[in-house]
């Protein structure tokens, strides 16, 4: 009988746990120049640009899992330039319409299509 190996069978790690262990590391790494308390947060939101008119127009999902005062950290599929302005949309699931403007502080690449992305609050 023929037996296939899966890629935990041989040794390489999946995708989550190296999706983990890359999010504890830099999570480390970004704590310790931490300022502000991060706070858990585990939802979807809608990331959006603002035109000269003040119409938005959306780009992107994402999911925002924690925020400061200061900021917030987003796990999306879109590669993001520092310095870029959005809007982040929180819709109806935590306020009545919730939305934030935010600038692009970080973008790194974290496994697979999965971007980390940390933007600060702009007021």
């Amino acid at each position: 009988m023929s037996h296939t190996a899966s890629a935990t069978d041989q040794g390489q790690p999946n995708l989550l746990k190296t999706l983990e262990q890359r999010l504890r590391q830099r999570q480390a790494e970004i704590s310790e120049r931490r300022s502000d308390t991060r706070y858990p947060l585990n939802t979807g939101v809608t990331l959006a640009v603002e035109s000269e008119d003040g119409s938005q127009r959306s780009i992107d999902e994402a999911w925002a899992l924690d925020f400061s005062r200061g900021g917030m950290f987003l796990l999306t599929e879109r590669a993001l330039a520092v310095d870029d302005e959005l809007v982040v949309d929180f819709g109806s699931a935590l306020w009545e319409q919730f939305s934030a403007r935010v600038s692009v502080v970080h973008c790194a690449k974290l496994v697979g299509s999965i971007f980390r992305v940390g933007v600060r609050f702009v007021p």
